[in-house]
């Protein structure tokens, strides 16, 4: 989920950017801030699912309350808008976020996660269709390089990263400093921004700044 808000410069009222804030878009009038927000624990079995069920699980319980616990520790924040992908765990998600600030949930398609497997018959799981051998080693291959491309018949890194870059810069803004929040799914841990510990598994968050236009 991200969120946008105006950064106040660190010293001195009314100092004017210097070389790093200009750099990193801190303490710079028309900048908003994104924080990407991965969605709570999803409810699947993880050994018997089908290649259609991991398309869109739902939220397990665990989930529900990671992102009730999440929406109260941006309650106190002004955000402007929340946007989600067409999934469910994301839009549940969001909409905890949403709730608290009275603003509808946009849904944007192109948020949704990595397509892992998309080419895989939905109605066969990844065992029955590449076999022990094969599933075992791309498996190690993901511990060891952490890097969606060792799956086969998936999205590629690349056709997906670009997908979500782009969807998240065709999100409107209204021309100044505001705060959006953006759900996702599959992003690396970073550090969280919910002090609870079960708040903290729906908070893997990512930030950046970027000019509003």
């Amino acid at each position: 989920m991200g969120e946008k808000r105006q950064e106040q410069p660190s010293e001195g009222k009314g100092r004017p950017p210097s070389v790093f804030d200009q750099t990193f878009l801190t303490g710079v009038s028309g900048v908003t801030e994104v924080l990407l927000i991965r969605h709570g624990q999803q409810k699947i079995d993880v050994d018997a699912a089908k290649i259609g069920d991991w398309v869109d699980p739902p939220l397990s319980e665990q989930g529900r309350l990671q992102a009730r616990l999440l929406g109260e520790a941006l309650s106190l924040k002004r955000i402007d808008a929340v946007f989600a992908s067409n999934l469910h765990r994301a839009a549940e998600t969001a909409a905890e976020i949403a709730r608290h600030q009275d603003i509808a949930v946009e849904r944007v398609e192109d948020l949704r996660e990595v397509e892992v497997f998309r080419d895989i018959p939905p109605h066969k799981t990844a065992l029955e269709f590449l076999g022990k051998e094969l599933l075992d080693a791309v498996r190690e291959r993901m511990l060891n390089e952490r890097n969606w491309d060792v799956y086969p018949h998936s999205e590629s890194s690349y056709d997906f990263k670009k997908r979500a870059i782009n969807a998240i810069e065709r999100t409107p803004t209204s021309g100044t400093s505001s705060a959006r929040a953006t759900t996702c799914s599959s992003a690396r841990p970073t550090p969280p921004l919910a002090s609870s510990p079960q708040a903290r598994g729906a908070a893997s968050c990512a930030s950046s700044t970027t000019p509003t236009t």
